[in-house]
């Protein structure tokens, strides 16, 4: 299933052709004869700046006191209250990955979660963003849910650097499906979410939405606080929160050389596990950023290059290629992006090396491994 009304504006691979459907996570969905294409910018912008319509100043009178006034330090907030609307659209996909912990923090509390502190402590944690409660709850009118599962996925869309992303969660509780999908944006200063959405929790498969801004804060900079979402019945709560989008790359944090190296190589996808069947596919993309670890939007002067073993288990192909002629695709066009292919089982590390286009000098190097094996598609997190 896909969010098209959120898709990640960045451009990054979506799908390989044939019959399969490629997110930009890799999975392959196979929809006979169906190709996707990513909404424009200007479309997404379009919609992020649809709001809630009040149909009467009566109603407008009794909802307008519900949203709380932050207060505090710039990164310690009060509770909040968000107003938000019921949305049927299908849930976005997955992308990079993350990492997931819950456990019980309500002595004597029942585990199917009755009692108004009911909760489970979480932390969900991807290259971009970490979110870590003390006490989630999601009530819809039925069940509380509150990510009491033994697997919950957590993924981000990696989007743009400072300026979009994600956080997307997905497990079973009461024997349906649950989902909590984050939006990010920021202007390079500062950083926040535009829209926040959980699942209805009934089968259905609809989204309940959240709008308005939350958890405004510098970039570097967790929110702290107490926060309950509401739409209508609806509410989504998150006791003792830290959240952090737009975390600084673990290539930034860890590089110890004096002086820095000039280019580095960011890779979004470090540890990509494919499908086993032959034919399936996947994208992947890197970032380069410069001594400062900022991002090198630039990318002409260098030559990025992708290779495996000639006995690999999987095919790949760069999308460079796609950038030359008279009139090249502005999507399939990106220097920084492959696609692979499983041609079958096994193992193999995709080596990844930038160049100077001027002399050839090798700028920098990076492993991305690759499990080819997997019942379907998907992506790990680097150890």
């Amino acid at each position: 299933m896909n969010d098209s009304s959120r898709r990640n504006p960045a451009g990054l691979p979506t799908e390989f052709g044939g019959d399969l459907r490629f997110r930009a996570a890799g999975t392959a969905v196979h929809q006979a004869g169906h190709r996707f294409t990513p909404p424009s910018a200007a479309a997404l912008h379009q919609r992020r700046r649809q709001t809630l319509t009040v149909r009467s100043a009566l109603a407008l009178a009794v909802l307008v006191p519900l949203v709380a006034v932050l207060v505090g330090t710039a990164n310690r907030h009060d509770p909040i209250v968000a107003l938000g609307s019921a949305d049927p659209n299908n849930p976005s996909a997955s992308n990079a990955p993350g990492t997931a912990t819950t456990s019980s923090n309500s002595e004597g509390v029942p585990p199917n979660g009755e009692g108004p502190e009911a909760g489970n402590t979480i932390t969900w944690d991807t290259p971009f963003v970490r979110l870590h409660s003390e006490r989630l709850r999601i009530e819809n009118g039925g069940p509380t849910f509150l990510a009491a599962a033994d697997h919950i996925a957590v993924t981000s869309d990696p989007g743009r650097p400072d300026e979009y992303t994600t956080l997307e969660a997905t497990w079973h509780e009461h024997g349906t499906e649950m989902r909590v999908n984050l939006y990010f944006r920021s202007d390079g200063t500062e950083w926040w979410s535009d829209e926040q959405r959980t699942y209805r929790g009934d089968g259905r498969s609809e989204w309940i939405t959240y709008t308005g801004e939350q958890f405004r804060s510098p970039l570097g900079v967790a929110f702290t606080g107490d926060v309950t979402l509401r739409s209508g019945t609806n509410s989504f709560t998150l006791r003792g929160l830290s959240l952090e989008a737009f975390r600084r790359p673990a290539v930034c944090a860890a590089e110890t050389s004096d002086p820095p190296p000039p280019v580095r190589i960011e890779l979004l996808y470090p540890s990509i596990v494919m499908a086993a069947e032959t034919g399936s596919g996947y994208g992947a993309s890197i970032r380069l950023r410069d001594a400062q670890c900022s991002v090198i939007h630039d990318v002409a002067p260098f030559l990025v290059t992708f290779s495996v073993p000639a006995d690999s288990p999987i095919a790949i192909q760069p999308k460079a290629p796609k950038c030359s002629g008279p009139m090249p695709d502005p999507i399939d066009c990106d220097p920084l992006s492959l696609e692979l292919r499983t041609l079958r089982q096994g193992t193999v590390v995709v080596a990844v090396e930038v160049r100077s286009n001027a002399d050839g000098g090798l700028l920098a190097s990076a492993p991305m491994a690759v499990t080819a094996g997997a019942s379907s598609g998907t992506s790990v997190p680097s150890p």
